[in-house]
């Protein structure tokens, strides 16, 4: 059985075609747990819960970190503050009771001195039980993880590797773009996932993916969870066969959708990559065309 978690600072989500790209990656990905950032609108519990096909659950203090839930899964025991939004989540397809912590730090190297702290509270709380914590930090642990910018970081940087350390969180990296967040010619990796060390004791792997940025300047975190437990076998072979039907009746109806939609966001993601490689006017004109050929495609799939 899997847990995905999806975690992204959308930098607003009044915004319709941000809205159809998290239901297009909670439907595609099976989303259990999404944590929205930056929202920057009022929470809409009804609103955003039918829009996102999962419970609003709770924000923080500021509503600046938005939590939501698939049907089934409990969240409760929050521990809330302005950079910090962390709960305790139960489901009966897990063994135990997990913990979740979302970030998003603040711009400044003192202001983020409240997060570190925050997060050193929760490991000595939490000590030997499954904990995952994710967002954006606003800040990078090495200069391996930033492209452009003259400004010396050196002491933020070993602020937030003397965090991990402390905590004893394990990094477990992320495929997809290296940069996490981009501006202009500056490139930096924000945004990451950090888990401890009780979560391998509910989980078998844990595989972290970098999405293309697209309407904001942040990737999109999708962690995939599995635990090796089997599902409903016999349901997933009705399900295969009605899932053959419709994908014969997709290719030939629809000139298959969703292919050509997936095909347009792998496009998109090698095109940031390579100008986050090479910032050239070229290739910067390269990436906004597939960037607006995936919202495109991803228009015309809403529309189906």
């Amino acid at each position: 059985m899997s847990l995905n978690i999806l975690i992204w600072n959308a930098r607003g989500v009044a915004n319709v075609n941000t809205q159809s790209i998290i239901k297009r990656l909670v439907k595609e990905n099976k989303i259990m747990v999404l944590a929205v950032i930056e929202p920057l609108i009022k929470p809409r519990p009804d609103f955003f819960s039918r829009i996102f096909g999962l419970q609003f659950k709770g924000c923080n203090c500021n509503g600046q970190i938005w939590m939501f839930a698939a049907d089934g899964i409990e969240v409760d025991d929050w521990d809330d503050s302005e950079q910090i939004l962390h709960a305790r989540f139960t489901t009966l397809m897990l063994s135990a009771p997990v913990f979740i912590s979302v970030a998003y730090g603040k711009c400044t190297r003192k202001g983020r001195a409240g997060m570190w702290s925050k997060l050193r509270e929760l490991a000595g709380k939490l000590d030997g039980l499954p904990w995952l914590v994710g967002g954006d930090f606003n800040t990078f642990v090495s200069e391996e993880e930033r492209q452009g910018g003259k400004k010396k970081r050196t002491r933020e940087m070993m602020e937030f590797a003397e965090t991990i350390s402390d905590c004893q969180f394990l990094d477990v990296g992320a495929d997809g773009p290296k940069f996490t967040w981009a501006r202009g010619d500056t490139f930096e990796r924000l945004d990451r996932v950090l888990l401890g060390e009780g979560w391998a004791n509910i989980f078998e792997s844990t595989r972290v993916t970098n999405l293309p940025r697209v309407l904001s300047d942040h990737c999109p975190l999708l962690i995939r969870e599995e635990t090796g437990t089997r599902g409903m076998i016999n349901v997933q072979l009705k399900l295969s066969r009605l899932k053959r039907s419709l994908k014969i009746w997709n290719r030939v109806v629809f000139g298959n959708i969703f292919e050509k939609l997936r095909k347009a966001e792998a496009e998109a993601r090698e095109a940031q990559e390579k100008y986050e490689q090479e910032p050239s006017p070229d290739l910067r004109s390269d990436m906004n065309r597939t960037t607006a050929e995936y919202l495109l495609r991803l228009k015309m799939e809403e529309d189906f």
